[in-house]
Order: structure tokens, then sequence, then C-alpha cells
């Protein structure tokens, strides 16, 4: 189905929570990314999905990890290079 198919639920205020930057969903929408209510913004989770909640959480996680990995590679680099300077 093509993406005007689901409009009318995209289009429906009971789907939408939050306000104006708010969530978006339906579990009736397939769609596991939904434009953002103001369009021009790019495009939100559909909470609703069975997908979106991990897509959600994972999108939080992975910075998160990758951040972790690089400043532990980095005191380890830190202390390697003090460690042979002594």
């Amino acid at each position: 189905m093509s993406e005007k198919n689901y409009d009318h639920l995209w289009e429906n205020e009971k789907n939408w929570g939050g306000g104006f930057c708010g969530w978006y969903f339906c579990k009736e929408d397939p769609r596991l990314w939904v434009p953002k209510k103001v369009k021009a913004m790019g495009i939100t989770i559909n909470l609703g999905h069975p997908k979106g909640g991990s897509t959600l959480v994972g999108l939080f996680l992975l910075p998160t990890f990758l951040l972790l990995f690089i400043m532990i590679i980095s005191i380890g680099i830190s202390i390697s290079v003090c460690g042979t300077n002594m």
C-alpha cells in the first residue's frame, strides 16, 4: 500500500500526544517511520508499531555505547602512552 492510504490515520489527532513536537502512536498504521506533525521537520517513530519502542531505545543506546567505547579506548591509549614514557 502507498503512504497515501495511511494519511487518515496520521491526520487523526487521537494518534498524537505530547503537543507540538509530540509522539505518534497508532497500532493500525503499519509504518515504523512516519512524517512528523509538521512534515517539514522530518520523520518520527510510530510507537504503536511492534518495533517502535525497541527502535526508540536503540536510538538512545547506540550513541551512548559508542561514546563509552570511544572514552574507554582513549583512556586505554593515554594510560599506555603514559606508561611507556616513565
